[in-house]
């Protein structure tokens, strides 16, 4: 995983700790695109999705990876 994206993971889930998943969900998005290959940036984008009720969308997340 390429340092940056890792960054972003992270950012994410400081963001996604603190109750805030419009942002969290930010920095998932970033590093999903950043390392295509990266089944936890997939994953987190996806539970996020979830948390705000945008399952259809999430459903496509979880089916990446």
């Amino acid at each position: 995983m390429p340092l940056e994206s890792a960054f972003l993971l992270r950012q994410g889930l400081e963001s996604a700790g603190r109750g805030d998943d419009n942002a969290a969900l930010k920095y998932f998005r970033q590093a999903a695109f950043i390392a295509p290959a990266s089944s936890s940036a997939f994953r987190k984008t996806a539970e996020c999705l979830s948390r705000l009720g945008r399952f259809e969308e999430a459903r496509n997340y979880y089916q990446c990876h």
